[in-house]
C-alpha cells in the first residue's frame, strides 16, 4: 500500500490507535487498544508510545514508510511544540512541562528510522478538535456550513466548525473554542455536565447509591424514575448552557459525541426541548475514535501540506 499516517487517540484509561492510509482509508487490522498507562512514571508512558510505534510499524512491509504521527492529546496541552501541561488530574501528571513531540522524535530516531520517510512529522492537536474534524468531513460536510460539536465523558470538550475549517479565535466562539472553563452559574460547564457533574447533580437529588454514570443510565432504562428524571434534568440544564453558543455561532447543527452520549436516549429530548425555537439540527456520534483518525489524519495532511 501507500505510505501512511499513524493515529492515536490518547485518553486517560485508554489509547486507540491506527494507520491511515491514502484517500483517508483507515486500515482496519491496526486498529488497536492499549491501556494508557497515564498514572505512570514519564519514562513507561514514553515506553508505552514507543510499543504503540514499534506495533504498528510491525504490520507493513519494509517498503511501506510511515509519514508521522499525529496525536489527539486531551489539555492543557501546547498543541503547536508538543508540551504537556495536564497536572491536578491524576493522568499524564508524570509528563507535566515535558516536550513529548521532542521525546517520540527520539524514540523513532532510535529505533524505528528505517520504517519512517526522512521528513517524517508529528503534530498534536486537542483531541475534541480531531474528533470534529473527522466527524464533518466523513458525515456532515455536504449538509452544514457551521457546526458545534461537544464531547461529554470526564471532561467537556468542544470544536466549532465552520465550512471544514477548526475555528480558535472567532469573535463568535470562545477563546480557542472551548467551553469548559466558561462560567456557569458558581460553577463551570465542565464541572456541570462533565461524568463529575453528572454524579454531582445525582448526590443533589440523594441518588448516592451509584459509582458511574453508566450505572445510572442503567438504573434509569430499568425504571429507576429517580434516575429518569436526573437525566431528564441533566439534558434540559445541558441544553440552557449549549443555546447561547448555537445562537453566537448561528449553527446549523450540534453534534454530541463521548462516553456520555451513549446514554443520549435518555437526555436528548430534553436538550431538544430547551434549545427552543433555536434552528439547529442535534445529532449522536455513534464511532467518536473513528471520527479522530480520520480527523487526526487530515490535520496531519494538511500541516504537512499534502491537502
Amino acid at each position: 500500500m501507500n505510505n501512511y499516517v499513524l493515529t492515536l487517540d490518547v485518553g486517560g484509561t485508554e489509547i486507540k490507535s491506527a494507520a491511515v492510509g491514502a484517500d483517508s482509508i483507515i486500515v482496519e487490522e491496526t486498529i488497536s487498544i492499549y491501556e494508557s498507562k497515564s498514572s505512570s512514571s514519564k519514562e513507561i508512558i514514553l515506553d508505552n508510545f514507543g510499543q504503540i510505534i514499534n506495533n504498528t510499524i510491525g504490520k507493513f512491509d519494509q517498503n511501506t514508510k510511515c509519514l508521522g504521527l499525529c496525536l489527539a492529546f486531551p489539555g492543557p496541552f501546547d498543541y503547536e511544540n508538543g508540551i504537556c501541561y495536564i497536572k491536578g488530574i491524576g493522568k499524564y501528571e508524570s509528563l507535566y512541562n515535558v516536550n513529548v513531540k521532542a521525546e517520540i522524535r527520539k524514540i523513532i530516531l532510535s529505533k524505528y528510522k528505517n520504517h519512517f520517510v526522512d521528513e517524517f512529522g508529528i503534530y498534536f492537536e486537542n483531541d475534541a478538535r480531531l474528533f470534529a474534524l473527522g466527524e464533518y468531513i466523513s458525515k456532515y460536510s455536504e449538509k452544514y456550513n457551521r457546526v458545534v460539536f461537544i464531547t461529554l465523558g470526564t471532561g467537556v470538550g468542544s470544536a466549532f466548525i465552520e465550512n471544514g475549517e477548526i475555528l480558535r479565535n472567532d469573535k463568535r466562539i470562545p477563546p480557542g473554542g472551548y467551553i469548559y472553563n466558561v462560567k456557569h452559574g458558581e460553577s463551570t460547564i465542565e464541572s456541570r455536565f462533565s461524568a463529575k457533574g453528572i454524579l454531582r447533580l445525582a448526590q443533589e437529588i440523594e441518588l448516592t447509591d451509584f459509582e458511574s454514570v453508566k450505572d445510572l443510565a442503567q438504573a434509569a432504562r430499568m425504571g429507576d424514575l429517580r434516575a429518569f428524571q436526573l437525566f431528564s434534568k441533566y439534558g434540559e440544564l445541558l441544553g440552557l448552557a449549549l443555546k447561547p453558543f448555537l445562537e453566537r455561532f448561528k449553527a446549523d447543527a450540534l453534534v454530541i459525541g463521548g462516553q456520555i452520549s451513549k446514554s443520549s436516549d435518555l437526555f436528548l429530548d430534553k436538550l431538544k426541548f430547551s434549545l427552543g425555537d433555536v434552528p439547529v439540527d442535534v445529532l449522536v456520534s455513534d464511532e467518536s475514535y473513528i471520527a479522530t483518525f480520520l480527523g487526526a489524519y487530515t490535520y496531519f495532511m494538511k500541516r504537512k501540506g499534502l491537502i
